[in-house]
Parts: C-alpha cells; structure tokens; sequence
C-alpha cells in the first residue's frame, strides 16, 4: 500500500512544473509514493515537457 500520494492540478503551468516537479521527485521515488499530474487543457507546452519527464 502507498503511503504518500502527491496529485498536481496543471493548466498551463509549463514553467512551474519545470520548478516543482524536479524537487517533488527527488521525495517521492520509492515504491511508496506516487507523483500525479492531471491536465487541465493546457494550450502551454506542459504536456509535452511531461511526456518526456
């Protein structure tokens, strides 16, 4: 069972995921934690900045 689970709402928030997520993950690595992002129709480049994350 998960401990931690960590969910991001993202609407065109391209340049504060590039600062969040970096640090967000050095936490949560273990096979106890999930990292989540839900987009919300960014038109920013945020999909495509995850998909290579």
């Amino acid at each position: 069972m998960k401990k931690l689970g960590v969910i991001i709402l993202n609407w065109n928030g391209e340049e504060l995921l590039k600062k969040f997520i970096p640090q967000a993950s050095e936490y949560t690595v273990s096979d106890e934690a999930d990292l989540i992002v839900a987009d919300n129709g960014s038109s920013d480049n945020s999909l495509a900045w995850l998909s290579k994350k």
